[in-house]
């Protein structure tokens, strides 16, 4: 810290035995310097020119202006340092190292006077030289000006405040002389001109701005000058935004015998001001426009409840309703026509009251609605009495809006939920709504109580009742698809329920995502249907069908082993029976060559034979053709394909592989659905080609048997007489595989069959 030291007294001044050599002389000549000295401003010392700089002498006057004796310089060789002010401390020493330099050093800085005030110094000193031209001895003078710097400061801090006050006018200072010319222009003026206002200086307003703006301005100076007063005007200058408007102060600023000189003024931009005023009024125009188009009746009260204005809306019906313009009309006591008419219209001092309320500061606003039937029609008005925001005189505007139209359309609502709710209740099936965020019961009808086993307040007072009621084995699969419902914004689920005394329902839900007019989600609904008795007779219908399916294939396997012992009794001993006959006959016939007509009738019984055993055999491979058994599925089909085009003439192309795997069943079950296909093409079709082809793939067997025949109607494919078409939809559902068939009018028929190959070999 920098602090004045507390010295003991030493007297007048430090005792010098002698004065510097330049001062030297006769003892009276020393007491008059000692004399001269300790009266004069200028403190005399000298000091060493090294790196200290340490005093050698100094006059006995310093005492006088800083309060330490000279000796106390002397003696002590970083007094002075320490007497000098911390911040200029380094220049001072650097500045005495230049000296040494140059010969010669000015410098002002701060000392420490010993009352711990701070003074202001000017130091100049010189450098000796010494006999050989060495720095022998810096001598030099202090003067204490602080005086001076106090006085500097002071008008140092009166220039910042003019200079701040005229950079925070709120305008442009300007002084010009008599003939126009500007003498002074404050900083804001840069941007009115653009430029800086030093560059303005002599310049006249003819050099600065048009003609008729450099006139308007000229002939306002005259005024000011010639009148020797003030002037407030209102000029207008182009900028380059446009017009600005500036309201100007003028006033003559006298010379020393009293004659105006100067021209000063002060303009102040007031474009915003008169865009704002201008703004205003179009406001207003608006706003009177604005209440005037609004279908709602309004006026504005004062604080003492009197109509200070009125809306188009309120003339016109207070006109046709026979209301005279001295009780609803501007200046009329709305008050008090509302308190004169609370006997008959009950309404009307609940109104008062309420506008009071508003008035008084009691409630910003207050609303009502009121019923107001003319003698033809029947009318409802909302009523709303709205307090003026902020300060300023106390306002309430009063709105009178017809809503008719809109209380009859809640009326039909009313009566139309009614009817919704009475047919909600008798419905059998439950109706639900959630919350598409929070899955939260938003609705459920009473036909809930009657499933769940619940009532309805339940599930309302427990929000997760309704997700509790689903039996626990179905209950995550529930859960787990309300996302994919949201997405897809439909859904259909079966799942089980639980009532209260354990039993268990099957239930159909179905639910609708629903979106307001934007797209946005506002609403889950649904239905719930008790599907239990259903559920319970589809499980036996499935049962039965699953049965019959059994049986369908037991007599199949049945009718399949008939026909094989058929055809192998038919084949071995009818065919055996007719053989022998043959031969019988063929032998008789051999030995018998007498009479013509016994040899004929013999041929003619051979023939027959011939004719009866190749009918046993096609009866026989009809039943079951033997080949199937012994040679397999492509062999047998190889046949059955060249039999069919001897038969019908109709081409048939196959595309067969070496060999399938298909176990007995199977491969009787597919040879019998390709042999009534090739029936129908041959009874129906009208073709003339026909193709079958094998497929394999991934374990199946595919089988595409496709003519270009004339085609079939989808009604005709699915008649229910269509015994050889369900005949082999039976076969293949029995072997768990599919079938379909589609048809073309004028392009044919394709029937594709797909079963399972088993690991049996098959061929």
């Amino acid at each position: 810290m920098w602090e004045a030291e507390a010295l003991p007294e030493h007297g007048d001044g430090a005792e010098i035995d002698a004065p510097p050599a330049s001062a030297a002389g006769t003892p009276a000549a020393n007491d008059r310097l000692r004399f001269l000295l300790s009266a004069a401003p200028v403190m005399l010392y000298a000091r060493r020119p090294a790196a200290d700089f340490a005093l050698t002498y100094l006059s006995d006057n310093v005492a006088a202006h800083f309060g330490y004796p000279a000796q106390r310089f002397v003696e002590d060789e970083g007094f002075w340092a320490a007497r000098v002010h911390p911040d200029d401390l380094a220049r001072v020493r650097q500045s005495l190292a230049t000296l040494v330099d140059t010969g010669h050093g000015l410098n002002e800085y701060r000392l420490l006077h010993r009352d711990g005030s701070v003074r202001w110094v000017f130091d100049e000193g010189r450098l000796i030289p010494g006999v050989h031209g060495e720095a022998a001895e810096i001598t030099g003078y202090w003067i204490d000006i602080t005086e001076r710097k106090r006085t500097g400061q002071a008008l140092l801090e009166s220039e910042q405040r003019f200079a701040l006050f005229m950079k925070y006018l709120p305008g442009v200072a300007f002084i010009k002389d008599a003939a126009g010319r500007y003498l002074y222009l404050s900083e804001k003026s840069r941007n009115v001109y653009q430029r800086d206002p030093a560059e303005l200086v002599g310049k006249t307003d003819e050099e600065l701005w048009p003609p008729d703006t450099a006139a308007q301005f000229r002939a306002h100076d005259q005024v000011v000058l010639a009148l020797g007063g003030q002037l407030q005007t209102i000029e207008t200058a182009p900028q380059q935004d446009g017009l600005h408007h500036w309201l100007v102060s003028k006033f003559a600023i006298p010379d020393a015998q009293g004659r105006s000189e100067w021209t000063a003024g002060i303009g102040i931009d007031i474009t915003e001001q008169t865009r704002a005023e201008a703004a205003l009024r179009e406001s207003e125009r608006f706003a009177r426009a604005t209440i005037d188009s609004l279908s709602a009746n309004l006026c504005v009260l004062d604080e003492e409840g009197r109509i200070v204005a009125t809306n188009k809306a309120w003339r016109e019906f207070a006109a046709a309703n026979g209301a005279p313009p001295e009780k609803v009309g501007e200046g009329a006591d709305y008050l008090a026509v509302c308190d004169a008419a609370s006997p008959s219209i009950p309404f009307a001092a609940d109104f008062a009251a309420g506008i009071r309320a508003v008035l008084g500061g009691m409630r910003d606003q207050y609303a009502a609605q009121y019923d107001c039937h003319s003698p033809t029609r029947q009318r409802w008005f909302a009523a709303r009495v709205t307090r003026f925001p902020g300060e300023g005189p106390v306002r309430a505007v009063i709105v009178h809006e017809n809503i008719t139209q809109r209380t009859l359309a809640e009326m039909a609502l009313r009566r139309s939920e009614q009817r919704l709710d009475s047919i909600l209740a008798s419905l059998d099936d439950v109706v639900w709504s959630l919350s598409p965020d929070t899955y939260e019961l938003l609705y459920l009808n009473p036909a809930a109580e009657r499933l769940y086993g619940y009532p309805v307040r339940d599930f309302f007072a427990h929000r997760n009742l309704w997700l509790d009621v689903i039996h626990a084995d179905d209950r995550e699969r529930v859960v787990a698809n309300l996302p994919e419902f949201l997405k897809r914004g439909a859904c259909e689920l079966e799942y089980r329920v639980v009532r209260p005394d354990g039993s268990v329902r099957w239930v159909r839900d179905r639910g609708q995502v629903i979106h307001d007019d934007a797209g946005r989600v506002v609403r889950l609904d649904g239905i719930v249907t008790d599907v239990t008795e259903l559920s319970r007779a589809q499980d036996a219908l499935r049962e039965n069908t699953s049965r019959l399916q059994r049986l369908t294939a037991h007599l199949e396997s049945v009718r399949e082993e008939q026909s094989a012992r058929i055809a192998r009794e038919v084949h071995d001993e009818l065919g055996g029976t007719l053989t022998v006959m043959r031969l019988g006959l063929a032998s008789v016939l051999q030995k018998t060559a007498e009479s013509p007509q016994v040899r004929e009738k013999l041929e003619s019984m051979v023939k027959l034979s011939d004719a009866a055993i190749q009918t046993v055999k096609r009866i026989s491979s009809a039943l079951r053709p033997s080949m199937l058994d012994n040679l397999g599925l492509v062999a047998t089909v190889r046949w059955l394909a060249g039999e069919f085009s001897r038969l019908t003439g109709i081409e048939a192309e196959l595309r067969l592989p070496q060999h399938v795997r298909l176990s007995k069943e199977r491969k009787i079950a597919v040879y019998r659905i390709i042999q009534e296909a090739l029936t129908n093409v041959a009874r129906h079709s009208e073709a003339t080609k026909v193709a079958i082809r094998f497929r394999k793939q991934k374990g199946d067997l595919i089988v595409d048997i496709a003519d270009n025949g004339r085609g079939a109607s989808e009604s005709n494919l699915n008649r229910p007489d269509s015994y050889g078409i369900l005949g082999m939809r039976e076969r293949t559902q029995y072997l768990g595989g599919e079938i379909g068939i589609r048809s073309v009018a004028r392009k044919g028929t394709k029937l594709s069959l797909r079963v399972p190959m088993d690991q049996v070999e098959g061929s």
